[in-house]
């Protein structure tokens, strides 16, 4: 049965930890894309907090954008894990082997964006 967690909550940032065994890293690069996003579309996965830890489950990156743009409050998900499955839901909230792919059809909606769009790509990619 799938769990929902419906439940959020506003934090200030400066009261979300990030979890200190975080695997994941952001180039600069990729970091600037993810400013663009949040930019442009905003906040629209958020991040994970685990009430029992009080530490960042999701969303390390995004978090680190915010803090840098001067973002002082933010919604969160709040979830409430052992810090066994907090691990093991981190692991899966970053990996590739769980995402997915594209498909063919990426080429052409890039295409059909980039007309639509023609600036759009310049600061995403």
């Amino acid at each position: 049965m799938i769990r929902m967690h419906p439940k959020s909550k506003r934090m200030r940032l400066a009261d979300l930890t990030p979890a200190e065994y975080n695997p994941r890293r952001i180039s600069d690069e990729a970091m600037e894309g993810l400013k663009a996003s949040l930019e442009r579309f905003g906040l629209v996965q958020p991040i994970i907090w685990n009430r029992r830890t009080e530490r960042v489950v999701g969303g390390h990156q995004r978090l680190k954008v915010l803090e840098a743009e001067g973002v002082t409050e933010t919604d969160v998900i709040v979830v409430d894990l052992p810090k066994s499955e907090e691990k093991a839901l981190n692991i899966a909230l970053n990996s590739p082997e769980i995402a997915g792919e594209f498909t063919d059809q990426l080429e052409a909606l890039l295409r059909e964006v980039n007309e639509e769009e023609p600036d759009l790509f310049e600061d995403l990619l």
